[in-house]
């Protein structure tokens, strides 16, 4: 199978881990996922087309996650979407000082994931309008 690129999630929830993931491979992605320091080694692995970044996770947050990431040769140029439940004013306000491409809110407006994913690597887009049920 031809993937139309690689995803990293890096997300401490596992269920949006597996929805993200059920989603995008629905997409034809190919994606991993993992937390911390093993996510990072994992990205250099990789070599993802686009990071999808959690803020507030443990054991190591996405501030610190991001910071690490832009600071490491092999991966600093690779897109990040932050995420987060926080409102999208405070989140707005951090994703500029995290570096990061783009961001989302939690709960996903998945047109947007979407079409921020595909925006992000590089494609023209999905084959079909999505509309998910709200």
């Amino acid at each position: 199978m031809a993937y139309k690129g690689r995803i990293l999630i890096v997300e401490d929830d596992k269920e949006i881990t597996t929805m993200l993931q059920y989603l995008l491979e629905q997409e034809d992605f190919e994606i991993k996922s993992g937390l911390g320091e093993p996510a990072l080694r994992l990205a250099e692995e990789f070599q993802p087309h686009l990071i999808l970044l959690d803020i507030m996770m443990s054991p190591m947050n996405g501030e610190e996650w991001s910071k690490k990431a832009r600071q490491n040769e092999k991966i600093k140029k690779i897109p990040i979407i932050v995420m987060s439940a926080a409102s999208p004013e405070v989140i707005s306000y951090m994703y500029k000082d995290l570096m990061a491409s783009s961001f989302l809110t939690k709960p996903f407006d998945l047109d947007r994931l979407i079409n921020l994913v595909y925006a992000f690597t590089n494609n023209p887009g999905p084959a079909e309008l999505h509309t998910f049920p709200s």
